[in-house]
């Protein structure tokens, strides 16, 4: 199934690492960009994407290490300190460009 299938506001948090885009399997970087950018247009608050420079698919775990640690510590740490019961939890489906206007998988990535 196609990352962009899970697109909505609700999933878990998100940690997309890729290799370098010249390096890793083809297309694989823009499936990970375009699947960051549509999560930013529903405003979900824990989608990060890391490019590896000089890392292919191969390579590129040992050096993601890190950065998982880092995420799940950042990730852990804040959900202990939120109330349990889940209140507030909303579901948003992607916005079709008839609603939205034209969105795409581009723009810059913070």
């Amino acid at each position: 199934m196609a990352p962009l299938f899970h697109v909505r506001n609700d999933v878990p948090p998100l940690l997309l690492i890729t290799g370098n885009h010249n390096l890793e399997l083809p297309r694989r970087y823009e499936e990970n960009a375009c699947l960051w950018r549509m999560m930013q247009v529903l405003q979900h608050p824990d989608t990060e994407l890391y490019e590896l420079e000089g890392f292919d698919h191969g390579a590129m775990p040992e050096a993601a290490h890190p950065l998982l640690v880092r995420f799940v510590r950042r990730i852990g740490a804040r959900q202990s300190t939120e109330p349990a019961d889940g209140q507030g939890a909303e579901t948003e489906q992607l916005p079709t460009p008839e609603s939205e206007g034209d969105q795409q998988c581009g723009g810059s990535m913070n």
